[in-house]
């Protein structure tokens, strides 16, 4: 008896889903960036995090937290592996003295803005395929869709 292969009777194809497609371009957008940021000691959130933090100059963790869509706790192994690496420092927040504030070393500013080049030039590599028009066109679309789900940092745009 042989075995046939069975086709999940509902739903659309996967292919047709945007979201398999997000996923798939983000997986190959996030080992690009891997591959780019691996020679500094960085990971992609890690990156991201030192980025957000010097953006801001000043930040708390719990909003670094929900700018990267991760938990706290999440957030906060992340912060710990930076700060133990002497690239992030934690902070009493000035107003409520109980709050941490986040801010980047000598040392993680360095390291941010080296890695930020290498970042920026996987991005330009991995959209250089679509026109300017089209890559504004696509971050305005993954905008408006995070702005509708109450992601911070896209309200103004």
């Amino acid at each position: 008896m042989s075995v046939q292969p069975v086709r999940a009777p509902v739903g659309a194809r996967i292919e047709d889903k945007l979201g398999f497609w997000l996923r798939v371009a983000a997986n190959h957008l996030n080992q690009d960036c891997t591959r780019r940021l691996q020679p500094g000691g960085l990971t992609p959130p890690e990156w991201v995090a030192l980025r957000l933090i010097g953006d801001a100059g000043a930040l708390a963790p719990s909003w670094l937290a929900e700018a990267m869509a991760t938990t706290r706790g999440g957030a906060s192994k992340l912060v710990s592996r930076l700060e133990a690496r002497g690239l992030v420092q934690r902070t009493a927040a000035p107003v409520d003295r109980r709050g941490q504030v986040l801010r980047l070393t000598a040392q993680g500013l360095a390291l941010s803005i080296r890695a930020t080049e290498a970042a920026e030039e996987v991005e330009d590599a991995f959209f250089a395929p679509l026109t300017s028009d089209e890559a504004a066109l696509l971050r305005s679309l993954l905008a408006r869709i995070l702005r509708e789900r109450g992601h911070p940092g896209t309200a103004a745009r």
